[in-house]
């Protein structure tokens, strides 16, 4: 249900020129009955028509997915950290990471009697923007947004027509370590590169003195 809310903003972003052509597959984490796009990838652990699968240890290779996209499930999970980088893992080089939540500033927060009783966890989003970059120092941030309901003001009986989240839009930046064929990417610089980090439509190398000032380059694309 949340996903519709969202869908065509995804859709936007993810198709810009901020992602390099990135083919492959998407994977829906905590899709229930209604994933972002048709043929999506499915997991989802109370849903018993689509694939199933423990969502700290997901069944799949890294780098196995163009977009990973999860809308309104994170915060039932207890420990975020370990559910991010086990996510994150999967999103190929240059894709996208895609999440979708519930921000505490618009919402009956954990103890309030019209709390959702599966939430583990209350965030706004500039807490979760934060939480995301000291996980996953390897994603470029590309999209963070607030998506408030209408004035602001949270209706409980029509919290399936409204929006009450934020939506958070990353880029995998570095595919590390990894021995690749020539030198780093400064011009000063003939070690061998070891690191990939992908900017706008291109790639990077690196060797492993150089990375931290190759990756901020390519931030400040």
């Amino acid at each position: 249900m949340e996903a519709n809310k969202i869908r065509d903003r995804v859709l936007e972003v993810t198709s810009s020129g901020r992602y390099p052509n990135v083919p492959g597959p998407i994977l829906d984490i905590g899709s229930g009955a209604s994933p972002l796009l048709p043929g999506a990838v499915t997991v989802d652990r109370q849903d018993a028509t689509v694939e199933t699968g423990n969502l700290y240890q997901l069944p799949f290779a890294d780098n196995s997915f163009a977009m990973v996209f999860s809308s309104h499930t994170l915060e039932d999970l207890e420990d975020t950290e370990r559910a991010l980088r086990e996510w994150a893992r999967l999103v190929k080089p240059g894709g996208a990471f895609v999440l979708y939540l519930p921000d505490k500033r618009w919402y009956p927060n954990i103890g309030h009697p019209l709390a959702n009783l599966a939430h583990k966890h209350d965030w706004a989003r500039q807490e979760f923007f934060e939480l995301f970059q000291r996980t996953l120092p390897h994603f470029s941030i590309v999209l963070s947004e607030d998506r408030p309901p209408p004035g602001g003001i949270y209706d409980y009986e029509n919290r399936g027509n409204i929006e009450y989240s934020f939506l958070h839009i990353a880029k995998k930046r570095t595919l590390a370590p990894e021995v690749t064929s020539g030198s780093c990417g400064r011009i000063d610089c003939s070690a061998p590169a070891v690191h990939k980090v992908w900017g706008t439509g291109m790639v990077y190398y690196s060797c492993e003195s150089h990375v931290a000032e190759i990756q901020e380059k390519v931030d400040n694309e």
